[in-house]
């Protein structure tokens, strides 16, 4: 998932601080969906590369 993101340089250790930061009482009120950096299998990425119209 963060094949094309910023994020995609962190390590794992970093991703799950970034998490703990986002989790913090303080951030409740933005409502924030929970967030997955990983995809567990099985699973497939879909990449189009045509638009027919």
């Amino acid at each position: 998932m963060l094949r094309k993101a910023i994020l995609n340089i962190l390590d794992k250790d970093s991703l799950a601080d970034f998490m703990t930061i986002l989790k913090e009482p303080d951030l409740d009120q933005f409502n924030l969906p929970e967030v997955r950096f990983t995809i567990e299998s099985p699973a497939a990425i879909v990449i189009p590369i045509a638009i027919y119209a």
